[in-house]
């Protein structure tokens, strides 16, 4: 599998290589694959994502309800 690095993932590829302690990219994902819950194209899936999805909700208020 070939992710192209850019500067935007740049980083994201050091924390999966030092969570892993794996050096090459690579063995990082096998890494990754044989100890965690996603599997090495879901973390690609994930490097290629300029943002993760996530949902918040709010409440705020002034005075009494």
């Amino acid at each position: 599998m070939r992710i192209k690095a850019t500067d935007d993932r740049e980083q994201l590829w050091d924390n999966l290589c030092k969570a892993t302690n794996e050096r090459a990219r690579s063995k990082a994902l096998d890494a990754a694959e044989e100890h965690g819950t996603l599997t090495a194209p879901e973390i690609a899936a994930i490097l290629d994502e300029r943002e993760l999805p996530g949902e918040y909700e709010t409440h705020s208020s002034v005075g009494k309800e």
